[in-house]
């Protein structure tokens, strides 16, 4: 349901644990930290990819090592969900709305 992009340029799918929806604990487990949201960069080519996905890193990821998402380069883990992965994630019970 979810897109992990690793720290070594891994990309990987990721499924939620139960149903189809990350809880907020599933989604710190993968990023490794408490959840940040990547704004879209002002520079960005890509509009269409940023209008259509939302990206989760954690919020001390700067003492990582870097990852790549569409020509934005991240530092840590980064977990990718489309706009409506996100919707479903934020409509379940012990969603990850909280940190949205």
């Amino acid at each position: 349901m979810g897109t992990l992009y690793t720290t070594t340029g891994e990309v990987v799918e990721a499924q939620p644990q139960h149903g189809e929806a990350f809880t907020l604990a599933e989604a710190q487990a993968l990023v490794g930290g408490y959840i940040e949201i990547v704004p879209r960069p002002r520079w960005a080519t890509n509009l269409a990819f940023w209008r259509t996905h939302v990206v989760l890193v954690d919020e001390d990821g700067r003492l990582r090592p870097a990852s790549q998402v569409c020509e934005q380069r991240l530092f840590g883990v980064a977990l990718v969900l489309t706009r409506q992965e996100r919707e479903a994630t934020m409509s379940a019970p012990d969603a990850l709305r909280h940190a949205m």
